[in-house]
């Protein structure tokens, strides 16, 4: 009899479906840096200064900081390496678990990563008002390819070994249509409201192979576990932004933005397809099971600086997110309960980047690092209490932070008699995110001696932004 806790996993596939976790709601939220040439090459940290679309959504006055109508087109190249660690695991007294990861490439990726427009309206005579702007875009705020193989061995409760081929492709596609209106107080004060309409799309295909050559009466045939488990989650939803920045004097800007929880709602759906099951073949037998849910995410608020000398410019930021906001509810808007134990928490992002300008060309710097949204005891139960299907696309995970290293190159020229201006930005960007693969609140225990196994996933994304002013 194959009973072990870590056949158990196998099992799960067929053995029943779990319902929609914080975990699936978060695919809807987890942005990435993602934004113009320009933005990424300092880091994201340009919410004091505006003049440039990606604060739209950080802080909404930076729109108010133009002088002239802009267009701008952004796209990108990436690529994503997720490696995991060897480590052995003990679950329980009986049975041994064994990782083998290689490392396992999503390949190069083509994408469009913005397309906007700013219109400037001066405002005529000697009051206050200067300016009325207006900002329409269309960005990517997560644009994800991941995979993960591992194979491992581990005894079940008799004590014959068992051995577990595994592999999962996952994507997840956040967009974001916004529209701005922001104000020009006296070149001085700025103020700025957006409202983002957000679409998200999730998909994950996974695969397994359980076989049992050292079982007795082992038929190769039939004596095998094998399952395509895929899952499937779209959401829509909006959210509004209201920001000012504040020039108290030249070469010095202070900026603070509030943004209102995403409101979204979302579908999922989970289908597991087995073709063996101890010694029975299945012929691709489907389980699934569809539904639907609504999930708020947490507050947000930006404060950020953005310092001038010269032709050098330095800015920084630091963004909090407010988990007591985040609320999960089923289409009925009954609050749901996890399948686990999800430390749903506080989390922040700082920023910071550098640009100095010679001539017409730009050389830029920046960092950011984003903290975790779960607690260190974080886990998915798997336990024989709680039969979930075999969710193995990144769910599980718990997450150690995310940090990116960004530079960047610009150049700019001015033609015509009216002064428009052509510019070609690029950037870089090596993002590193770090995680444990956690399966059971047993992970990292002494008594038990579970190990959860860690993994990282390595992007490398380069950029191109064309655009112009006039």
């Amino acid at each position: 009899m194959k009973r072990g806790i870590i056949t158990i996993v196998s099992m799960l596939a067929c053995a029943g479906l779990s319902a929609q976790t914080t975990y699936d709601a978060v695919n809807t939220i987890e942005q990435a840096l993602i934004g113009t040439a320009r933005y990424i090459g300092m880091g994201g940290a340009m919410s004091a200064f505006g003049n440039d679309i990606s604060t739209i959504s950080t802080n909404p006055a930076g729109i108010g900081t133009y002088t002239t109508n802009e267009v701008n087109f952004t796209g990108s190249f990436y690529g994503t390496k997720t490696a995991m660690g060897n480590t052995s695991m003990q679950a329980n007294s009986v049975s041994n678990m064994e990782w083998y990861s290689k490392n396992a490439k999503s390949g190069i990726k083509a994408s469009a990563d913005v397309l906007s427009f700013v219109l400037f309206n001066r405002v005529g005579g000697n009051g206050a008002l200067k300016s009325v702007n207006f900002g329409f875009s269309y960005r990517k705020l997560n644009n994800t390819d991941r995979a993960l193989t591992y194979y491992d061995s581990f005894a079940d409760q008799d004590g014959y070994q068992v051995y577990r081929d595994f592999e999962s492709n996952i994507t997840n596609r956040i967009k974001s249509y916004d529209l701005n209106v922001a104000l020009n107080f006296n070149n001085k004060f700025y103020l700025g409201y957006t409202l983002e309409m957000l679409s998200s799309s999730y998909s994950s295909t996974g695969y397994f192979y359980d076989y049992y050559p050292e079982q007795p009466g082992f038929d190769a045939v039939t004596d095998y576990h094998s399952a395509d488990m895929m899952t499937a989650q779209y959401a829509t939803g909006y959210n509004m932004a209201l920001g000012m920045i504040y020039r108290p004097f030249k070469g010095v800007r202070f900026g603070l933005s509030v943004k209102t929880p995403n409101w979204f709602g979302a579908e999922i759906d989970y289908a597991d397809y087995l073709y063996a099951f101890e010694g029975e073949l299945k012929d691709g037998e489907k389980f699934s099971q569809y539904s639907s849910y609504r999930f708020t995410s947490p507050w947000t608020l930006n404060a950020s600086t953005g310092i001038t000398l010269g032709k050098t410019a330095l800015g920084v930021e630091y963004e909090h997110n407010f988990a007591n906001s985040v609320m999960l509810l089923d289409e009925n808007r009954v609050y749901l309960d996890d399948q686990g134990d999800f430390d749903f928490q506080d989390y922040g992002t700082w920023r910071a980047g550098l640009e100095q300008n010679i001539g017409k060309f730009s050389l830029r710097a920046g960092y950011s690092y984003t903290s975790p949204m779960f607690g260190k005891e974080s886990y998915k139960f798997i336990g024989d209490t709680d039969f979930n299907n075999n969710r193995m696309d990144f769910q599980t995970e718990r997450h150690d932070g995310t940090r990116n290293l960004t530079c960047g190159l610009g150049y700019c020229a001015t033609v015509g008699e009216n002064g428009q201006q052509f510019y070609v930005d690029m950037a870089y960007v090596n993002t590193l995110r770090k995680s444990l693969f956690s399966l059971s609140e047993y992970d990292d225990d002494p008594v038990w001696g579970y190990e959860a196994p860690g993994y990282e996933d390595k992007t490398n994304r380069v950029l191109i932004s064309l655009g112009c002013t006039f």
